[in-house]
């Protein structure tokens, strides 16, 4: 697995979400739960993760959604 990306905007992160579901893409999101555990604001980013053969498909697919701020 390769990481594709960082966020602590959970409107970021959901809208990622939907992004590789829709595409069909398989993910991992590390740190999923430190800010249930932790919510103090901004202390945990979720960091996505995707295979290596998904990793330049889910990079096009930020891309184009213009959120490569989050790469």
């Amino acid at each position: 697995m390769r990481e594709l990306c960082v966020t602590d905007d959970m409107v970021l992160k959901s809208y990622i979400e939907a992004l590789l579901k829709d595409a069909s893409i398989g993910y991992f999101v590390a740190d999923e739960m430190m800010q249930t555990m932790y919510p103090a604001a901004g202390i945990w980013a979720h960091r996505f993760f995707v295979t290596e053969e998904d990793l330049p498909a889910a990079v096009a697919l930020l891309k184009a959604a213009d959120i490569e701020r989050a790469l």
